[in-house]
């Protein structure tokens, strides 16, 4: 981080804080919300799928392959 950048977050900070707000909550806030994006791709629910689903199926290790070759980027 530069010094202009820092001293940008302090500027923030001060101003969250002027205002009754924690800036660490804020920043939780903004990273659970950025997690939660992630979890919602195309490519974290084809995970999920693989990993709960396709292990009891009769052609699963197919399915995955086909999956992760045709559909997730590389």
């Amino acid at each position: 981080m530069s010094l202009s950048d820092a001293r940008e977050t302090a500027r923030q900070w001060r101003d969250l804080v002027q205002r009754g707000i924690d800036p660490a909550d804020q920043i939780r806030d903004q990273r659970l919300a950025e997690a939660q994006k992630r979890q919602t791709t195309f490519a974290a629910v084809a995970g999920d799928f693989i990993r709960d689903k396709l292990p009891g199926e009769r052609k699963g290790k197919d399915v995955e392959r086909e999956i992760r070759r045709d559909l997730l980027p590389r």
